[in-house]
């Protein structure tokens, strides 16, 4: 087709396809793949929603954002955070809708279930959903450093137990009153 590869802004793009029925783009020089937005649909139109997980496959690699141009509009693509625990994002065309996947992402995806949810990672809902999920983790780091090692797991083992215990509100009442009065002072 000719397409420049945003990475490595050569001509270096063939023929491939990351599963039967989705056929891609594919960089010979870094290996990432172009999936057109019409290619991946038709793909979840026919795909096997039951299809097997495959297991010890390796997370991708972390990625950060940059400008990367798509290789069918060449405009600028957005960045879009994956979350849910994969270090990296896709790149997505918001004029085409096309998609763009560095070396190892699609297996990625497809290990932790998100193989039909790729058009889903781009919308409002799922990015919040990572920018809320980033903040806990800021939060509990924060908590981590103030408390000690040792302390916060002793402090996650008890809320662990608090959380399924039938009492918990009556404990966590009884705790409260104990850190602010020292005593049991009604």
């Amino acid at each position: 087709m000719g397409f420049l590869c945003p990475i490595c802004k050569s001509a270096t793009m063939v023929s491939a396809a990351l599963e039967e029925g989705l056929p891609t783009e594919r960089c010979t020089g870094c290996g990432g793949h172009w999936i057109t937005s019409a290619r991946y649909f038709g793909f979840l139109a026919t795909a096997d929603a039951h299809a097997p997980v495959p297991e010890n496959v390796a997370t991708a690699p972390a990625d950060a954002p940059g400008l990367k141009m798509c290789p069918v509009c060449l405009k600028f693509m957005h960045y879009y955070e994956v979350g849910h625990g994969l270090p990296f994002g896709i790149d997505k065309c918001n004029t085409c809708g096309g998609v763009w996947l560095n070396a190892g992402e699609w297996e990625s995806l497809k290990a932790h279930g998100f193989m039909r949810q790729l058009h889903a990672v781009s919308s409002d809902i799922w990015q919040a959903e990572v920018e809320k999920q980033r903040r806990a983790d800021q939060e509990e780091s924060a908590m981590r450093r103030r408390l000690g090692d040792a302390d916060y797991a002793e402090l996650q083992r008890v809320a662990a137990w608090l959380r399924g215990h039938g009492q918990k509100v009556e404990m966590f009442a009884y705790l409260y009153q104990r850190a602010h009065t020292g005593g049991d002072k009604q």
